[in-house]
């Protein structure tokens, strides 16, 4: 896999993380939970970041086991398994994990 392939495959990681947090930015849990539009983004960005996590080679994975790549695949499972999606734990990530994660990502980019 070239540097490349790679970047490809976890730039949309960042760029959807980033989104959520621009787009939650600010507001309380209940501004989020009582605002659909936001919320709906916001679960379509986990299936991207989903998505994306999965495309990433198990190769590669296994030698970044610092980042929550597991965690990220499952982020489709809160959205296409659970019809009462919990956006306690929808908000959860986004405030503990997120931050986490993207600085761990964005870690990748810099090492490479």
């Amino acid at each position: 896999m070239t540097s490349n392939d790679w970047q490809q495959r976890i730039n949309p990681i960042l760029s959807a993380i980033a989104a959520v947090q621009m787009r939650t930015s600010g507001i309380p849990f209940e501004t989020f939970q009582s605002n659909e539009t936001v919320a709906k983004a916001t679960l379509y960005d986990f299936l991207v970041i989903s998505a994306a996590a999965q495309s990433v080679p198990a190769e590669f994975r296994s030698r970044h086991t610092q980042v929550p790549w597991q965690l990220m695949q499952d982020l489709r499972r809160v959205v296409a398994y659970d019809h009462t999606t919990n956006l306690e734990f929808v908000w959860r990530t986004i405030q503990n994990d997120f931050p986490v994660i993207a600085a761990q990502v964005q870690g990748l980019l810099q090492v490479q």
